[in-house]
């Protein structure tokens, strides 16, 4: 740091992800980071970032140059607990995410549809840590259904999308999830079937 004039550890880390980033570059790819990547503003504007704290940080991204994947931790970590029962498995130090919220989502509707910042976004993508997923059940039960909530709300256009439409074409997409093996978590079913459910 005092070779290189830095004043906080932001810098050092953007020096080290600068140097990643060259790497990269030397060997013809692209570096994707986290949000923390443009961090002491030593990477190139060449760097995508997936951002995760919010929508608006995703947006101040964008406007600072850089290409963006949107994933909110308000709205698309399916680490999430999906409801307010303190038995259901999840965290919630981001929001409680339901099937019905992770479906509601509208990304970008801040912005108007002609801002030139839409096209910084390049998509949107859903997330899953598994710090506190041991075995395949609980990581079905995290992911489905609202991961088909979430894939809807990234590929349907604006002001298209109707909640009871989604659930009644889940009803039978819940069959083909089955036939598959995948143990989701039940829309229908109430609090006591989930916390008695094993997860």
């Amino acid at each position: 740091m005092e070779t290189h004039g830095y004043n906080s550890s932001k810098e050092l880390q953007g020096h080290l992800l600068r140097y990643a980033e060259d790497k990269l570059k030397s060997l013809g790819k692209r570096m994707l980071g986290w949000e923390e990547a443009h961090f002491g503003h030593k990477v190139s504007k060449d760097t995508v970032i997936y951002s995760w704290l919010s929508e608006e940080a995703a947006i101040n991204c964008a406007k600072l140059g850089y290409d963006v994947v949107l994933q909110p931790g308000q709205t698309t970590y399916l680490d999430m607990a999906q409801d307010h029962c303190p038995t259901e498995p999840g965290v919630d130090w981001a929001n409680v995410i339901t099937l019905e919220q992770a479906y509601l989502y509208e990304p970008l509707s801040e912005l108007s549809s002609n801002d030139p910042i839409k096209k910084r976004i390049l998509g949107m993508q859903a997330a899953l840590w598994t710090e506190i997923v041991s075995h395949q059940q609980r990581l079905d039960y995290m992911i489905f259904p609202r991961l088909l909530a979430l894939a809807e709300t990234a590929w349907c256009p604006e002001n298209r999308k109707s909640y009871s439409a989604f659930l009644a074409r889940l009803k039978a997409h819940l069959g083909l999830l089955q036939r598959q093996g995948i143990h989701y978590r039940d829309p229908w079913a109430d609090t006591e079937e989930h916390e008695s459910a094993p997860h």
